[in-house]
């Protein structure tokens, strides 16, 4: 390769050129919508501010019976390289220790982990997705994007964390969209859309959910799953940080609250049964310092705590002690069975199989001030008893009851 001087007499190496594929113009909008879904926003949920900063596009149009060499190219190529800086972004860079068959290890996911275990492999389902998208309007589907769907046992693990991105932007983009792909078999039961938004997951406001309707979070605990959790633990930490602030902000009927709450209690207790089943704690860190960092400080009152949750409409004291044990189901019912985890741990002995597992877990509870937390989410399941917070202004006895 030819070289270059400048003035000062130092050789200057050109950069190399990028190749330039010629396609059509529906397979660029295809490429464009691929780079928006994967790059539209970081693990904090700010916008990167690079290109491409815009929106997804629609290319109305008949549904092209494939792609060009060139297109195809293109597309494995950003598929492969913008799926790992995605997972490298989220948190696979940083130095953190996980456990590997009951062995503690610490590096980046790339150093925890052989090469086979972080080869990512996509199915033809995302490229059929992703001309289904382009072709049909992303506003409000209507045609090709409704027709579309896959059996979920043909999704192999990066088909389903493009999947999890493309639903997470979809409630940014449309709302039409998200309902239209939370319907089908290929998003309804995405493990990490239940990991990151529950209560979205389920079409309407009917928040009922069978252990059938959820995935299998067993599958989560090895392989390349596994690896893909140990990346989002922070992304996952902010997130559900992020939900309790904005149940904290945001006026919502009482009924539907109760109605979220139950169902993200259920789902993450399914979730703490099956890490507990595979001996790995440490892919349920991210509860812990979520946690860690709701419940920092020992004087938080349940009017702290709840926010504008605290304001209801029942009457009935049983009700209203009800819907506080509901709102209060995430940090007191997670809690309780994070410290069942840390007093069985403590009993581990020496010579016992989970010894390693046991210490990392008690290291991981000091770490984060687990203890503190504990002692705040026991401060305000007290409180929820208590008849000052139970006799809210909210709640003053309606006129036609009877006046004691």
């Amino acid at each position: 390769m030819p070289t270059e001087s400048d003035n000062s007499g130092a050789t200057k190496i050109p950069t190399p050129q990028r190749p330039v594929y010629r396609v059509t113009p529906f397979e660029a909008h295809m490429l464009w919508n691929t780079r928006f879904i994967l790059k539209r926003r970081d693990i904090f949920g700010h916008d990167l501010g690079e290109e491409p900063p815009q929106n997804l596009q629609s290319c109305p149009g008949p549904l092209p019976d494939g792609l060009t060499p060139n297109a195809y190219m293109v597309l494995k190529d950003t598929l492969a390289q913008g799926t790992i800086l995605t997972l490298n972004r989220f948190g696979g860079w940083m130095k953190e220790s996980f456990l590997r068959d009951g062995q503690p290890q610490t590096g980046s996911v790339w150093d925890r982990h052989p090469p086979e275990e972080t080869r990512l492999g996509f199915s033809r389902a995302v490229v059929e997705f992703l001309m289904a998208l382009t072709a049909d309007d992303f506003i409000e589907p209507h045609h090709y994007l409704v027709d579309w769907d896959c059996e979920e046992r043909r999704l192999t693990p990066a088909d389903e964390f493009f999947f999890w991105r493309t639903l997470d932007v979809a409630r940014q983009v449309s709302r039409n969209l998200f309902f239209c792909l939370v319907r089908k078999q290929a998003f309804r039961r995405n493990v990490w859309g239940w990991l990151s938004f529950p209560a979205e997951m389920i079409p309407g406001q009917s928040y009922e959910v069978t252990p059938e309707n959820l995935p299998d979070f067993s599958e989560c605990t090895r392989g390349v799953r596994g690896m893909i959790l140990e990346c989002l633990q922070l992304a996952l930490s902010w997130r559900w940080q992020r939900w309790i602030e904005d149940q904290r902000i945001r006026s919502l009927p009482a009924a539907v609250r109760q109605g979220q709450h139950r169902l993200v209690h259920k789902v993450l207790q399914v979730f703490l049964e099956a890490m507990a089943s595979a001996r790995r704690p440490d892919l349920a860190r991210f509860l812990l310092h979520t946690l860690s960092r709701s419940l920092n400080r020992s004087d938080m009152t349940l009017s702290e705590w709840l926010g504008k949750a605290i304001h209801h409409s029942y009457h009935r004291l049983a009700d209203i002690r009800q819907y506080y044990s509901d709102m209060l189901l995430f940090p007191c019912g997670l809690m309780t069975t994070l410290l069942k985890w840390r007093n069985r741990y403590r009993l581990t002995g020496y010579l016992d199989e989970d010894y390693r597992v046991a210490q990392w877990w008690l290291g991981e509870w000091e770490r984060w001030n687990g203890n503190v937390a504990a002692a705040v989410a026991d401060r305000l399941d007290e409180q929820s008893y208590n008849l000052d917070y139970l006799k809210t202004p909210e709640t003053t006895t309606p006129p036609q009851a009877v006046q004691w």
